[in-house]
């Protein structure tokens, strides 16, 4: 009977509804803990009123009832109310409303919904208002500026090339028969070489040149200009021979300026590279930056030696631009789906 009278307070002020019978949604009861909330979700058909009433069983405030449209257009609201009657809207599209009680006290509060549908025609007097939630997914788009390369030069630099006298350990005019070659590497070096050979070794300097130049490309030798050493830099192919017959030199590649203060200090220091040898050669990939030293030391007692020292780095100098990249990303959310017909 409460169905009916509903109905007809209805019909008494809206004109567009035909005649069909109030179908009943719900009539639940439901507890709302102190500062906490409610909802009920039902999905409604396009056409569809909706009726609906509330009631606090012991006739206390409820804080808010609010009924909104999915995903969030608040289609009715009532604060501080312990009883709510006749309300009603239409529904102008097929959505879920939810259906939200929110107690704002600390004491509980127990309230009954009633809640009605009037179809607009018979054909949907059976349709399913249960809501299911679904994990759907979210695409979206980000436009953003990327550095990517252009090109980049290779060069081959000629850091150091000196010969380097290096007293007896006894003479006067040596620093107890130590020296140091200092070089800078320029910026951008991916790596670089050495050669450190006594006056023997350059026999093996000059066949390792006649043979890179009897057997490299043009393209190569216009690169390095046909200096073996360049080779070595650029492709860590080696034509020098090592030799073990000649004056011999003690050589270190320091750590740094500290390194190379201790190294004349004859106090322990800090090397990447080194050997007693007549001539030595390789090519390094780290240290890359800044000032360099290269530490020689001579075991004789009195007789000095010219030592030679040669550095090529390879720089390579990089040339960039920006151009727009976009990148999607997902993101899952719930959302409702309406059962609907049977």
């Amino acid at each position: 009977m409460r169905a009916t009278v509903i109905a007809v307070l209805f019909f008494s002020c809206t004109s567009a509804v035909v005649a069909q019978d109030p179908i009943q949604v719900a009539d639940v009861e439901i507890r709302v803990g102190g500062f906490s909330s409610k909802e009920l979700h039902y999905g409604f058909a396009e056409g569809d009123v909706i009726l609906f009433e509330l009631e606090e069983r012991k006739g206390r405030s409820v804080s808010n009832v609010e009924i909104s449209e999915y995903p969030g257009t608040i289609r009715f609201a009532e604060r501080g109310a312990p009883r709510i009657n006749n309300v009603s809207m239409q529904v102008h599209q097929q959505g879920v409303f939810t259906f939200k009680v929110s107690n704002g006290k600390l004491r509980r509060r127990t309230c009954r919904l009633r809640i009605f549908r009037i179809p607009a025609h018979e054909d949907l007097a059976h349709w399913n208002t249960a809501v299911v939630w679904e994990s759907v997914p979210d695409t979206t788009y980000d436009v953003r500026q990327e550095k990517y390369l252009v090109s980049s030069d290779t060069s081959i630099v000629e850091v150091a090339n000196q010969v380097s006298r290096v007293a007896g350990t006894l003479s006067p005019k040596g620093n107890r028969g130590r020296t140091l070659v200092e070089f800078d590497l320029p910026e951008n070096t991916v790596a670089w070489s050495y050669y450190v050979g006594t006056e023997a070794g350059q026999a093996t300097m000059d066949a390792a040149a006649d043979d890179f130049a009897a057997s490299a490309s043009p393209v190569l030798m216009n690169l390095t200009g046909g200096d073996p050493l360049a080779m070595l830099a650029l492709h860590g192919v080696s034509l020098f021979n090592k030799l073990s017959d000649g004056e011999n030199v003690q050589y270190w590649v320091l750590g740094g300026a500290e390194d190379a203060g201790r190294f004349v200090r004859h106090e322990p220091f800090r090397s990447f590279r080194g050997g007693n040898v007549v001539n030595d050669f390789a090519r390094l990939e780290e240290p890359l930056g800044g000032r360099r030293y290269i530490g020689l030391a001579n075991d004789n007692l009195m007789v000095s030696l010219n030592v030679n020292v040669m550095v090529k780095a390879v720089v390579v100098n990089a040339n960039y631009a920006t151009r727009p990249v976009t990148t999607m990303s997902i993101e899952y959310r719930d959302a409702p789906r309406i059962l609907g017909i049977d």
